[in-house]
């Protein structure tokens, strides 16, 4: 297993301000899918197979949030389940 914390906000990825929907920040797909990689990549899995958001990852005007990536133990067939929260 893997566990790969972070945080990120405005003031430290301004470039998401530009995915606002209604006046609310919401961090896009593709980078929710850089994350998973990168840590794919520590965990030694080479690919996404799939990636369901359940709910969107929304950021405040003022402050961040704290981001965790688990990549869990290889399954029977290598696969690894991933999860962000």
């Amino acid at each position: 297993m893997v566990l790969l914390t972070g945080r990120l906000s405005l003031a430290t990825h301004g470039w998401l301000a530009d995915h606002a929907v209604s006046g609310v920040v919401v961090v896009p797909g593709a980078a929710l899918v850089e994350l998973v990689v990168r840590a794919g990549d520590e965990g030694g899995a080479s690919r996404v197979r799939e990636l369901t958001v359940a709910t969107p990852l929304t950021l405040p005007e003022a402050g961040g949030v704290r981001v965790q990536v688990r990549v869990g133990a290889a399954d029977d067939t290598g696969a690894r389940a991933v999860t962000v929260h």
